[in-house]
């Protein structure tokens, strides 16, 4: 058979060949999958920091469960729905404004770490590198905005959750599950994906608990 009847491969490293068994053009290309190495994304993954970022979700909604059984009971004066919405919800609230508070001050003693240390061999060093192995880059390389962003997330999310557990107690396990999974997703997951991926999704989900925690109560259909 002549070269005329064969297909020629331009990029052979990418390509191989089928016999024809007689096809009038020849041989049949065969395209070769082969990825780049940037689509091999490898999840370092510790079995101990899962099972401790689990547990303290767990822990988390185990404390919101009591604050709200005594709440409630304090408050009862009936069947109000109502007002048991507004207890969950002034829970959340308050529990996401500490949790602010909290991550500011710890915000602004990390950026410290950066102006008052010029190389990576000071006193907080070691500090400064697993701060950036979560984040995946410098925390003076993130956004403000990324910032409220996940302020926004937490105060949806804490919202939720309380309500959920306000509306029936049974419901702690799921929010358990869930809020470490959030914990496990941001530990694990930031710096291989990326903060605006990660930021939005959780975003979206946080969204979704807060609209689930309404529908339990009946203020959204």
């Amino acid at each position: 058979m002549s070269n005329k009847n064969h297909l020629i491969n331009p990029r052979p490293p990418s390509y191989g060949s089928i016999p024809s068994h007689g096809h009038p053009q020849g041989d049949i290309m065969e395209p070769r999958l082969s990825l780049p190495p940037a689509f091999l994304v490898k999840v370092k993954i510790s079995t101990s920091g899962v099972l401790t970022l689990l547990l303290v979700g767990f822990t988390e909604e185990i404390v919101r469960l009591v604050w709200l059984f005594y709440a409630l009971e304090d408050a009862s004066t009936g069947n109000d729905v109502y007002q048991d919405f507004l207890i969950a919800y002034w829970l959340g609230l308050g529990w996401a404004t500490a949790e602010a508070i909290y991550f500011i001050i710890q915000n602004f003693i990390a950026v410290r770490w950066y102006k008052e240390e010029a190389g990576l061999n000071g006193p907080y060093a070691e500090e400064r590198l697993e701060l950036e192995e979560i984040l995946g880059r410098p925390l003076t390389k993130v956004s403000a905005w990324w910032g409220v962003m996940w302020r926004v997330t937490w105060i949806l999310a804490h919202i939720g959750f309380s309500c959920w557990i306000a509306f029936e107690s049974i419901l702690v396990y799921p929010a358990a599950m869930v809020h470490g999974l959030l914990h496990v997703v941001w530990g694990y997951c930031l710096p291989v994906f990326g903060i605006p991926t990660v930021s939005y999704v959780t975003l979206v989900l946080t969204l979704a608990m807060f609209l689930i925690g309404l529908a339990l109560f009946g203020l959204i259909v």
